[in-house]
């Protein structure tokens, strides 16, 4: 038996046709610019192993169910365009091509940082950015009704801010672990001449992202407790995922051994 306090998915909600058809055709529009970009501005050398960056983020669709069910999102079914069903969640063809431009393109940016070693602020300016980028994307289609994040979500101030405002953060994480399998599989799997490797890799990586910033939330989310601890658990997700981007500028440059 549910805990009354845990909210139920609305199952009777259906898919608006023509935003439907608009955001597919957007993200495939910006998916496509992502991977011809990629393809003009990579060097030959690390040209396989950025599309497959591009790969692994559009494969995120393979963990969105998993997030959906522990942070209680929702994509209407009636009328839906579905990409993969599972764990009771089903995904529009719109996620992929989202994730491939957002995750997947932006992971490419992270990696090229990642290469250069990048000095902590450069790593922050472009954590930023993945954070507007993550609020661009989203919103328009929270407030088209494409998807929704139902129950008593923390940092949310309904009809002007759907999203929960833990994510822009947080979902930067999921990016630094589509940047960070390549990078480990290029310095330790000679990924420049096997590509393939790359897309397992970051999989894991952007999982462990998911589970790092999302367990606060899918605690509080999945159990029975009251709308303050639900919201303090918003802001410990942005807590952690601070604390992973601070980490990763110290990978990048750790400290002088003692």
């Amino acid at each position: 038996m549910n805990s009354p306090s845990i909210a139920l998915p609305p199952v009777d909600m259906p898919v608006p046709l023509h935003e439907q058809t608009q955001i597919t055709i957007t993200m495939a529009v910006l998916c496509l610019i992502t991977v011809a970009v990629t393809i003009w501005l990579s060097p030959r050398q690390t040209r396989m192993v950025n599309l497959m960056v591009i790969v692994a983020g559009a494969a995120g669709v393979l963990l969105e169910p998993i997030a959906d069910t522990l942070l209680h999102i929702w994509h209407p079914v009636i009328g839906q365009w579905t990409a993969i069903t599972t764990f009771g969640h089903s995904v529009p063809v719109w996620v992929p091509l989202a994730f491939g431009f957002n995750f997947g393109g932006q992971g490419v940016l992270m990696l090229t940082a990642m290469r250069r070693r990048a000095r902590p602020r450069v790593i922050w300016l472009l954590c930023l950015g993945f954070a507007i980028t993550d609020l661009m994307t989203e919103l328009p289609g929270l407030f088209q009704h494409m998807f929704i994040y139902y129950g008593t979500q923390p940092l949310t101030w309904y009809p002007w801010m759907p999203q929960p405002l833990y994510l822009p953060v947080a979902n930067t994480l999921i990016t630094i672990g589509a940047a960070a399998g390549a990078y480990m599989g290029e310095r330790f799997l000679a990924a420049r001449r096997r590509p393939w490797v790359v897309p397992p890799l970051s999989l894991c990586c952007m999982m462990s992202g998911l589970l790092w910033y999302g367990w606060p939330v899918a605690i509080t989310l999945n159990g029975d407790f009251s709308t303050g601890v639900r919201w303090a658990s918003g802001f410990v997700s942005i807590g952690v995922s601070l604390l992973g981007i601070w980490l990763l500028t110290k990978i990048l440059h750790p400290p002088p051994a003692i």
